[in-house]
């Protein structure tokens, strides 16, 4: 508590000495009293769709000081054209109210091949990008498939493969594409081009949204909450604030306020021509800040006027030291509390830092606590270094630590993964242990034990011998033949699905995998699956199928749509069918599902390519198929793993049904509509995220 008072207190200060640094050195609202530009300025136009536009938008062939220069708008055939960063775009619309506009580039307007290859850039001193958008990524002539997403260019003949992405590999599309070009779209259109609602053309017209920044200071606002109209010299790079000329005033007269420091700071300077006397005052101040005028009251007749008067040999001299003796003042205890503030908070930020870890700490103890005796065996960091004699014998590397082969004093086989000091706040553990301590079933991984010994975290497994399914399905080097047989694929399609049916359905509490893929399904001596990594798992009720979950996780290429994106439908155990589906099939393919170096482009993306021998009665022509039997299993496969990645959750199977089908005879299964999805935007690939 007394940590956060002098935190808030440091702050307080800050920001005092800068308000004052502020105040001291604030500019002056000038008001000239013009009826000609005020009543140009103050008409309103419009263009096409888009009505009453106004300020800082100025339209072409009207007086530049109606509006900012680069905010010039030019009506061809009915529709606004602004250039941003010398490139031309159609304005769609104007929000006035969010200071928002959606454009489009013009070039994008007719097909997703334009004639230059120039990147959609901004001038981010005027504009930003609005919250909820995505850079597409176009790529043009390209010598080899980079993507399953797959476009023509019709109108300028651009040669070579076009393809779009939106998390691309770059190393490989750089070197076998000519050209390349990023466009930002919303989310919206992102989802609908994902869900073959809209073509590619169609969702570059929709173009994107830009917020705009003009009305640094409010300076705008309260231009015209006095009653004046906006407007802007460029050639000077200064506001104007227009006012009506009233009876009897002099034209193109500067109506000077004093800010909120008091009669301390001096008047903005004029030309002798242009100085004030107290008759040029226009009639109405500006409402919006306590204001005083610089100006002496009306003098009588027989007094001297303002300007008549000689001037103070040290006044005007004496008003402007005393504004930088205050500028210079808040500047330095602006430095001094600034440097006395990162002092603190540096020794803060390590008080807080172990605080954080102390309470993980304290979090997991409670939580082991709180298993008593279901918890497995607990060893000590010396134990563990002494089981795998000093990790000398490394099995593989994953997202959260190294796995390293290890012996009981048993003598048993086991297998240690040791986690990374570095990564998570202990969730990764805790979800291990309550996790698998609450399994039991063939095809689930054994947890024996682990280890908790301050920042040293350790679980160790049950030894499987034949390691992950991932080094035997994908066969880089020779695609005529297979490591494992279709019989073996097909029963450990069939173990893993029984595993994760006991998950979702046999357990007291329902577990959701959220990893499911090749790398995390072991294989024992007799090739018999299991199902170990619980780091993303998580525990809900079994009357709760769909449970809230914060941000995305899982692994690129096995995630299910609404993980990505709650539009697709909610987070529920079918999203681990999904990913169910998503890996059967590359055990089918013998490769991962998208696959860049494919002879044909329509291979590219496995699960359409496969879909469609199906939907047309072709023989499926994978390798390793000798008989019958290994035709009707990899048929069953294909199908079951198609059902299983259906866009829309309800209408994938339950694991359940999934083992059932797998059992069931090939004739009594319907070949499934056909995914939607081609290639889903992906984090980038062979990472987890949580």
């Amino acid at each position: 508590m007394h940590t956060q008072l002098q935190y808030s207190s440091y702050l307080l200060f800050l920001i005092t000495a800068y308000a004052f640094v502020g105040i001291s050195a604030s500019p002056h609202m000038n008001m000239i009293t013009d009826d000609e530009r005020f009543k140009e300025c103050s008409h309103q136009f419009e263009c096409g769709k888009i009505k009453n536009i106004t300020y800082p938008f100025w339209e072409k062939g009207r007086n530049k000081d109606c509006g900012l220069s680069e905010f010039e708008l030019e009506c061809k055939d009915h529709n606004p054209v602004m250039k941003i960063m010398s490139e031309e775009y159609r304005v769609l619309s104007i929000d006035e109210g969010r200071s928002t506009m959606s454009v489009v580039r013009m070039d994008f307007l007719d097909e997703a091949c334009p004639d230059k290859f120039v990147n959609i850039t901004i001038d981010h001193s005027l504009f930003d990008y609005a919250t909820g958008y995505s850079n597409l990524s176009l790529f043009y002539n390209c010598s080899s498939p980079i993507s399953p997403n797959h476009f023509t260019c019709t109108g300028n003949g651009i040669p070579g493969g076009v393809y779009y992405d939106i998390n691309p590999t770059w190393n490989l599309q750089t070197q076998s594409c000519k050209g390349h070009i990023m466009v930002p779209i919303s989310r919206m259109s992102l989802e609908d081009l994902w869900r073959g609602l809209q073509t590619l053309d169609e969702v570059l017209r929709r173009g994107f949204e830009l917020k705009y920044k003009y009305d640094i200071g409010q300076q705008c606002s309260s231009c015209l909450g006095s009653g004046g109209q906006c407007g802007y010299n460029s050639s000077s790079n200064e506001f104007l604030c227009f006012g009506l000329e009233q009876p009897g005033k002099r034209r193109n007269m500067v109506m000077t306020v004093e800010a909120a420091s008091g009669p301390t700071s001096s008047p903005v300077p004029l030309s002798p021509a242009s100085a004030p006397t107290s008759s040029s005052l226009p009639p109405y101040p500006l409402a919006s800040t306590p204001t005083s005028l610089s100006l002496p009251p009306h003098p009588p007749a027989s007094a001297p006027t303002s300007s008549s008067l000689p001037p103070h040999p040290l006044g005007s001299r004496s008003k402007s030291l005393n504004t930088e003796i205050k500028v210079a003042v808040g500047l330095v205890i602006a430095v001094i509390l600034f440097c006395c503030f990162m002092r603190k908070c540096s020794s803060c930020k390590s008080m807080i830092f172990w605080k954080k870890v102390t309470e993980n700490h304290q979090k997991i103890e409670a939580f082991l606590k709180n298993y008593g005796s279901f918890a497995p065996k607990r060893y000590s960091y010396s134990e563990v270094k002494k089981m795998t004699n000093t990790f000398k014998e490394k099995l593989g590397q994953g997202g959260y630590g190294g796995v390293y082969k290890g012996n009981l004093h048993n003598g048993r086989l086991v297998a240690v993964k040791v986690l990374n000091e570095s990564k998570g706040n202990g969730e990764e553990f805790i979800n291990e242990v309550a996790s698998i301590t609450r399994t039991s079933h063939v095809n689930i991984v054994t947890l024996l034990g682990f280890c908790f010994e301050g920042p040293k975290r350790a679980l160790i497994y049950e030894f499987m011998l034949n390691g992950s399914l991932e080094k035997f399905i994908y066969n880089e080097k020779s695609s005529k033949e297979r490591q494992l047989g279709w019989e073996t694929l097909y029963q450990i399609a069939v173990g893993i699905a029984q595993g994760l049916e006991y998950l979702h359905r046999g357990c007291n509490t329902r577990i959701l995998h959220f990893d499911i893929k090749p790398h995390n399904i072991l294989l024992d001596e007799d090739f018999c699956p299991k199902i170990s990594d619980f780091g993303l798992a998580q525990l809900c009720p079994k009357k709760d199928s769909i449970i809230s979950m914060l941000g995305m996780r899982g692994t690129a290429g096995y995630i299910a749509p609404e993980v990505f994106s709650r539009n697709f439908g909610e987070v529920s155990h079918k999203s681990d069918v999904y990913s169910y589906g998503m890996m059967i099939l590359e055990m089918v393919g013998g490769r991962k599902n998208i696959n860049v170096v494919v002879d044909h482009t329509s291979e590219i993306y496995f699960p359409h390519w496969i879909y469609k021998r199906l939907e047309l009665g072709e023989e499926i022509e994978l390798h390793g198929i000798r008989n019958e039997e290994d035709n009707e299993n990899a048929r069953k496969m294909i199908i079951v793993g198609l059902w299983c990645i259906q866009t829309d959750p309800s209408n994938r199977p339950s694991m359940s049904s999934v083992v059932d089908m797998l059992k069931r005879s090939l004739e009594l299964l319907q070949i499934p509509p056909k995914p939607l999805l081609s290639s889903p935007p992906r984090p980038r690939a062979d990472s987890s995220t949580t």
